[in-house]
Parts: C-alpha cells; structure tokens; sequence
C-alpha cells in the first residue's frame, strides 16, 4: 500500500480515485501517510464489507490491487 500510495503521488495530475477495502492495523498508519501525501481527497476508506456489499465495489473497479496478508 505504501509503494500504491507513493505511485498515485507522482501521479496527482490523472483523474484517479481509490477505494480502499478491508481493515486492518495498518489502517491509521496508511491514512496519515495519504493525508501527508496529500492524497486524502481521493480516496474512499471501505473498511471490512459484507460479502453482499462487495458485488457493488466490484462492478465500480477499472483496476484491481490485491496486496498480502501482513
């Protein structure tokens, strides 16, 4: 998440917005980093879903970025 958010810096110019799923310990850590990044704007924190809400996330995506279970 750190490398995507970094990335997504360098690219302020595109017309990107991010949805972020799940929840974890590093959430607050990731927010302070977008926030300082000053990405905050752009991105939607999710946090955990229902498996029924996530039909509705899916269908929103023109990318997908699976990162590993830390």
């Amino acid at each position: 998440m750190d490398t995507l958010l970094q990335a997504l810096a360098l690219n302020r110019e595109a017309p990107w917005h991010l949805t972020v799923v799940g929840d974890g310990p590093e959430r607050e850590r990731l927010e302070r980093l977008a926030t300082d990044l000053r990405l905050a704007a752009r991105i939607r924190w999710r946090g955990a879903l229902p498996p029924e809400d996530l039909a509705q996330v899916w269908q929103a995506l023109d990318v997908l970025v699976v990162t590993p279970e830390g």
